[in-house]
């Protein structure tokens, strides 16, 4: 079923199902997807003269302020009554230049897969699902998709207690995914607050290291 709103934005990280959520949402025959690489903004005002279907654009990339205002000003330009889905993996200052509108806001809290969705991939996956293995992959995912996918199938080849088989991929998925996004400055506080995380006296004195040599 679409949604009730007839604007909605969608800020999550790569591989919360973003585009699945859209497709759900928007699975009118007449959708006119956006296909990237061209100017957003026009391509909302072209798609809205062509008809009423939804218009969705999917994967849009981190615009200036300038270019997301502009791209709000076509939206806005189109009839409350036809449906536009925006989608990101970045997040996009949009609040302040939307304007009035039927706006939404879907991010991670709302794409996330719940522990019952956990425990149905685990019985697609092995025939059947602990409760207690479901509740353990959500938390360590934190019912991330694209985690809880990697953590269900490590399940289905190494067996129920995936913990060290489960740590590789879902590391390296966020290291080739997600962090690469990241502003430098972001990455490095990462990098230095993990390597921290089991020994805080030696962070410290690291710390005090760096602020003598400044």
């Amino acid at each position: 079923m679409a949604p009730a709103a007839s604007r909605r934005m969608v800020i999550a990280a790569a591989g919360y199902g973003k585009t699945t959520a859209l497709r759900r949402w928007c699975p009118a025959p007449g959708a006119r997807w956006w296909p990237g690489g061209t100017d957003p903004a026009a391509f909302v005002v072209d798609a809205a003269a062509a008809g009423d279907g939804p218009i969705v654009l999917d994967d849009l990339p981190a615009l200036p302020d300038g270019e997301l205002r502009r791209l709000l000003r076509a939206v806005a330009g189109v009839s409350a009554d036809v449906e536009i889905v925006l989608a990101s993996r970045w997040p996009l200052a949009w609040r302040p230049h939307a304007g009035p509108g039927r706006w939404t806001e879907a991010g991670p809290a709302e794409l996330a897969c719940t522990v019952d969705d956990v425990a149905e991939l685990l019985t697609e996956a092995c025939g059947a699902a602990d409760p207690d293995l479901a509740a353990r992959l959500h938390a360590a995912t934190a019912g991330w998709p694209a985690l809880v996918q990697l953590a269900v199938e490590a399940v289905r080849v190494h067996g129920p207690a995936p913990e060290p088989a489960v740590a590789g991929p879902l590391a390296a998925y966020v290291r080739d995914q997600v962090l690469p996004d990241l502003p430098e400055d972001a990455r490095l506080l990462l990098a230095r607050a993990g390597s921290c995380r089991r020994s805080p006296r030696a962070c410290a004195r690291r710390s005090a290291r760096r602020r003598r040599r400044r």
